[in-house]
């Protein structure tokens, strides 16, 4: 729906909150980043799925529909 909206309506930017958990992890001598493969299947959350397949609707409608998006994907958050 939030990309539905934004491509109707003007705006310069749409910024994802997604979670780290959509790309391959890693360690503290090598940590995981995009260029790792979704690891997530194995263990069979529906949160890491989902969260996998809205990152690639906002990759598509980059790629394909000309939205202009951001895409963050934080670890862990602390604080309100």
């Amino acid at each position: 729906a939030v990309l539905e909206a934004a491509r109707h309506e003007p705006i310069r930017r749409l910024v994802y909150v997604g979670t780290a958990n959509v790309f391959g992890f890693g360690s503290m001598e090598q940590p995981g980043d995009e260029t790792r493969p979704f690891a997530g299947d194995r263990y069979g959350l529906d949160y890491m799925t989902s969260k996998r397949d809205a990152t690639r609707r906002v990759e598509t409608a980059v790629r394909e529909g000309g939205l202009s998006a951001v895409c963050v994907h934080p670890t862990f958050m602390l604080g309100p």
